[in-house]
């Protein structure tokens, strides 16, 4: 079956197989991925196109390697991520917004479920549709997405309070004064500092990023994006926004009228800004603090170094709880045990965490008479091709970690993990001779529970739910085979 690929824009593909025109789009899955497997062996999950005011299928029709990275594809559905969308001056992006909205109001209408937000995981289409992809997709793309992307595609757009339909209004809200002013309604360098901004519920308004926006506009933004009058038909939104494009955006300002809003706006940013680091500070230390002063009440005084080290927070301070799972997982591989530890309580991975200990131990050991260590990251070892290892060198450590949320009670998160986990194979007694192989693998998925613990995620409870020994030699084989730009489903 001939297949011909072409790229036709950031992580889009155009496919011609056998006189048909398909569209790929990236899911952020490298090449040789174990992940790959998961996704092509699972039943696909539909997307959705809204054109016309008709609301179809989008099926997805296999996976297509191309440049190092694997693409789903589908139907011919060219278009624009709404991530490149809505920072291109060039486009209509009001109409992209109402795009958008009708595209939620018509998923809304026909009872299909709605996923967390990320604007990489919708197309604004070229002939004026929406596409919002399958839910599979989308998780492998947010899978597979840095800290940084998930802070420019998802976490200005979801507030953490609100499950994913609630959250469509907080979203519209949130693209359209991105649009209208140039800047995220509320800004943040980490999740949890965003996360706390929104939750405070007070943005900046828009009119003090734009001088010019009519006050009832920016009014209408505030009242959802701080919650006091919130909004969340998308069909109401969709309304909105054609109603305020007719009249226009703007009111006329003189120069003194200009002059004074903008020091309005300098004032209003000052308080918001210094009002809420009062608040975080509360937030994050009254603890620390009713402590300090309950020892120092009991005992009069203490080293001061005892205390600083007793407060510090925790290595994981300031994570998500999908978050913690990850840096949980790598950390097996690179030994940080102290992460580990920081990551989880009651006892949760405990066994787990005495071993990476005791191969840190060993490893230290080591690199003091050798001068290198005897272990390398399997995850990266996994994703450079399985390369030889001489001299007793193994891979040590957890590859191809893939994450998927489950349900949990409220004020809780839960996760399945599956990944790859890699092990020395050491002789079965110290007389027995050596393995012509000197490492094995296994699949394994365990099932993960968080609660907040003085305000940080962490791990309470880890059960394994399947541990499979792997084919190491399938693997070998598989990862040398010569690479090719595309590979059919």
């Amino acid at each position: 079956m001939a297949t011909r690929v072409t790229e036709v824009g950031s992580g889009l593909i155009s496919v011609e197989r056998d006189g048909n025109i398909l569209t790929g789009i990236t899911t952020g899955i490298p090449t040789n991925s174990f992940t790959i497997r998961k996704l092509a062996s699972k039943r696909r999950d539909s997307g959705w196109i809204f054109r016309g005011g008709e609301l179809n299928e989008w099926h997805t029709m296999g996976l297509v390697e191309h440049a190092g990275m694997i693409y789903a594809i589908g139907p011919e559905a060219p278009g624009t991520f709404v991530d490149d969308a809505l920072r291109d001056e060039k486009r209509d992006r009001i109409k992209d917004l109402v795009t958008i909205a009708s595209t939620f109001a018509a998923l809304g209408r026909a009872d299909v479920s709605i996923d967390q937000v990320n604007t990489q995981c919708m197309l604004l289409l070229d002939d004026g549709g929406g596409l919002v992809l399958p839910p599979d997709i989308a998780l492998a793309i947010r899978e597979h997405q840095d800290l940084a992307e998930q802070l420019r595609t998802v976490e200005p757009f979801n507030h953490p309070d609100k499950d994913p339909v609630e959250n469509v209004g907080f979203f519209l809200a949130a693209i359209t004064y991105f649009v209208l002013a140039g800047r995220y309604p509320f800004e943040g360098d980490a999740a949890e500092e965003l996360h706390g901004r929104i939750r405070n519920g007070k943005p900046i308004a828009a009119r003090y990023r734009r001088y010019t926006l009519r006050s009832d506009v920016s009014d209408f933004l505030a009242a959802t994006l701080g919650g006091e009058s919130y909004e969340p038909s998308p069909s109401v939104w969709a309304e909105q926004l054609l109603s305020w494009s007719k009249e226009g955006f703007d009111s006329q300002l003189t120069t003194e009228e200009r002059d004074e809003i903008a020091i309005q706006a300098e004032a209003e940013i000052e308080k918001l800004d210094r009002s809420f680091g009062r608040k975080e500070s509360v937030r994050k230390n009254w603890r620390k603090w009713l402590i300090v002063a309950a020892i120092v009440v009991a005992v009069g005084s203490v080293p001061g170094t005892i205390i600083h080290n007793a407060l510090q927070p925790r290595l994981t301070a300031g994570f998500t709880p999908e978050q913690v799972v990850k840096v949980f997982y790598l950390s097996i591989g690179t030994l940080d045990h102290m992460v580990m530890e920081d990551a989880a309580v009651d006892r949760a991975g405990r066994a787990l965490i005495r071993e990476v200990t005791n191969m840190y131990v060993i490893d230290r050991q080591r690199m003091a008479v050798e001068m290198r260590s005897s272990l390398v990251d399997a995850d990266t070892w996994r994703r450079e091709g399985m390369p030889p290892l001489e001299d007793g060198r193994t891979p040590y450590g957890v590859a191809y970690l893939s994450i998927e949320p489950l349900g949990a009670p409220a004020g809780e998160a839960a996760f399945r993990a599956t990944y790859e986990r890699w092990l020395p194979n050491p002789p079965e007694s110290p007389d027995a001779p050596v393995p012509a192989r000197p490492y094995t693998g296994y699949l394994v998925t365990d099932e993960i529970r968080l609660r907040q613990d003085r305000e940080d995620w962490v791990i309470y409870e880890m059960v394994s739910l399947s541990v499979e020994q792997l084919d190491v030699d399938a693997l070998e084989r598989e990862s040398r085979l010569p690479a090719t730009d595309s590979a059919e489903d």
